[in-house]
């Protein structure tokens, strides 16, 4: 069976195990964009889906229950976690947060489930974005600044998917956009999508920003974002972190050298290709990291 039609059942699978326990969940991006217009494109590398924050550690434990493994549990601090089922050949991106709203997650994510509706993917309707909540939320992931090392294909094509986006975003949509933007405090993450669709928001995109998207506005290496979120993340957290940063499991190495269309090689070579970049980048991390400190006034 072809990747693709195994990723189609993964959806009903999920959504089913979701609705039986009473966990609120919306399939996000993949297919979903495709078919409402918003992209051509119609492969998937994962299977992303937005997690009410409350739900996310029973989520995951029924994701675990099915097979899935986390790619690294220390990393649950981040705005997701993938979870992969090696069988199947299958990840999943399940977010608590979706980073580019300055409201908490939890906000956020009731915004979300206001904006949402049913359609059917591999014989079941789940519940994905309507319009106009995919089409900021594909803005705010195609203008969301890269914190590491991102191949030259992997930049063309956000490149290409963001034109289409704009292309595909019709005028009568745009102030419903306007609407929902304000209502989800993204105008800031997503003001030049809309100067790109003909509407100027610099004066309303007043929030400050959160301090996840101030991170990653201010981290110019993939080091700075790791110092970031260790000398920020709570003392309990900081040893997991630490050892993610400077031992990556195999599987999550295997994961962000296929994400980021790096060539792959074996742990500990990529380990070494890690730790080399680490020391070369460090001065700017320190240096980043002073400059995220004075942004949020930490």
């Amino acid at each position: 069976m072809q990747r693709e039609h195994i990723m189609e059942l993964v959806y009903p699978l999920i959504a089913d195990v979701a609705e039986k326990s009473g966990l609120r969940c919306v399939f996000i991006k993949g297919t979903t964009l495709q078919a409402q217009g918003l992209r051509t494109r119609v492969a998937s590398v994962d299977v992303d889906v937005w997690v009410a924050p409350h739900d996310m550690p029973a989520f995951i434990v029924r994701l675990e229950a099915m097979g899935f493994g986390r790619r690294d549990p220390a990393l649950a601090l981040w705005h997701s976690t993938t979870l992969r089922n090696d069988v199947m050949g299958v990840e999943v991106d399940a977010h608590h947060y979706f980073p580019g709203s300055d409201l908490q997650p939890h906000e956020s994510f009731e915004v979300l489930w206001a904006n949402t509706e049913r359609r059917a993917i591999g014989g079941k309707h789940v519940v994905v974005p309507n319009v106009l909540a995919h089409t900021l939320i594909a803005a705010m992931h195609a203008l969301r600044p890269e914190t590491g090392e991102v191949s030259a294909d992997r930049e063309l094509l956000r490149a290409l998917e963001y034109r289409e986006l704009v292309e595909a975003t019709e005028a009568h949509r745009v102030q419903p956009l306007f609407l929902l933007a304000a209502e989800w405090k993204v105008l800031r993450s997503t003001s030049k999508f809309f100067a790109d669709v003909g509407l100027d928001v610099t004066a309303s995109a007043v929030e400050e920003p959160s301090p996840d998207w101030r991170m990653r506005q201010v981290a110019t290496t993939r080091t700075s974002f790791w110092f970031i979120q260790i000398s920020t993340a709570p003392w309990s957290k900081k040893a997991g972190l630490l050892a993610a940063a400077l031992w990556p499991s195999s599987r999550a190495i295997d994961f962000g050298d296929r994400s980021n269309s790096l060539i792959r090689l074996s742990p500990p070579m990529s380990r070494l290709r890690r730790a080399g970049r680490g020391v070369a980048d460090l001065r700017a991390a320190v240096r980043d990291y002073a400059r995220y400190r004075k942004g949020t006034g930490l």
